[in-house]
């Protein structure tokens, strides 16, 4: 898992540097951080979530997202975890 796109970033896609996080704004985010704690100090414009974990975006990040900096906050459920 990658996690937050950051300026540290190596080969960072040039349409991402506009998105990407300087770590020194990061200071108080420890490493290895809960998605929780990211999007509560980054206040992202969007999250995609990418992997086979199921759960991640549990209904405490769907409201943190509520106090994101975008006027439209958009979260990409791309993965397709089976939860029974």
């Amino acid at each position: 898992m990658q996690g937050l796109v950051t300026t540290e970033r190596s080969n960072l896609d040039p349409a991402a540097v506009t998105f990407a996080k300087n770590p020194r704004d990061l200071e108080r985010l420890s490493k290895g951080a809960s998605i929780i704690e990211v999007v509560k100090k980054v206040k992202p414009h969007v999250l995609l979530g990418l992997s086979g974990v199921g759960g991640v975006f549990n209904a405490e990040v769907l409201k943190a997202m509520r106090e994101s900096v975008s006027t439209k906050p958009t979260i990409f459920a791309m993965s397709n975890p089976i939860i029974w």
